[in-house]
């Protein structure tokens, strides 16, 4: 079973940096981002784990459950590395 070597986490901006309306800039300068600490605690896998889809999915739903999210998306990629990190 593989292990969990890495998470990061990517907390973005209500609106895509491209969208350059007045509207939208307005909305991300106001808008305060999430703390990462407030979203890791919901993290049911950790480095050093082995990867279980189940707890992955869960996450997502607590993370959705918070109502502070437009979008909560976890993905996976295979890595070669051998030292775990969190970032």
């Amino acid at each position: 079973m593989p292990l969990i070597t890495s998470i990061t986490l990517d907390n973005q901006n209500v609106f895509d940096s491209t969208d350059h309306s007045l509207p939208a800039r307005v909305q991300n300068l106001l808008h305060a981002r999430t703390r990462a600490g407030l979203i890791r605690r919901e993290f049911l896998f950790h480095v050093g784990e082995p990867y279980d889809s189940a707890r992955v999915a869960e996450t997502e739903r607590n993370l959705r459950r918070l109502g502070t999210f437009k979008q909560v998306s976890i993905d996976t990629v295979r890595s070669d590395s051998a030292w775990p990190s969190m970032s």
